[in-house]
């Protein structure tokens, strides 16, 4: 190999390599600010979303600490004595002996309980 080769050789390898470096700068002088603006969105958008969950949390438990203190107006105790008058009411009409089929035609209920269609 005689010297001019060698300088083309070495020129060649020479503007390879600054070709080469100076993509990569190019492409970190671009690439970095999208990182930073991509990391720095989804930073700020992770911030909301846990103060929304804190906040909904904070939310919940307070509802949870108000059940006990809620009135419980309509519960089993309550219908469960309410059909309770209500059966002794109707045993009190049928030993009586009153004539309870009133509403027979309108297909109400006889004595024995039944429909008064399947009579």
């Amino acid at each position: 190999m005689d010297i001019d080769s060698k300088i083309k050789a070495y020129r060649f390898v020479g503007y390879a390599a600054l070709t080469f470096s100076t993509i990569a700068v190019l492409s970190v002088c671009i690439t970095l600010p999208m990182m930073y603006n991509y990391i720095h969105h989804t930073r700020k958008t992770m911030h909301h979303e846990i103060v929304e969950c804190r906040a909904e949390a904070k939310k919940l438990w307070g509802d949870v600490n108000r059940i006990p203190d809620m009135v419980m107006a309509h519960n089993r105790t309550a219908r469960q004595h309410a059909v309770a008058d209500h059966d002794k009411a109707l045993k009190e009409k049928l030993t009586a002996g009153s004539s309870w089929k009133t509403n027979v035609s309108d297909g109400g209920w006889n004595k024995n309980g039944m429909a008064a269609n399947d009579s």
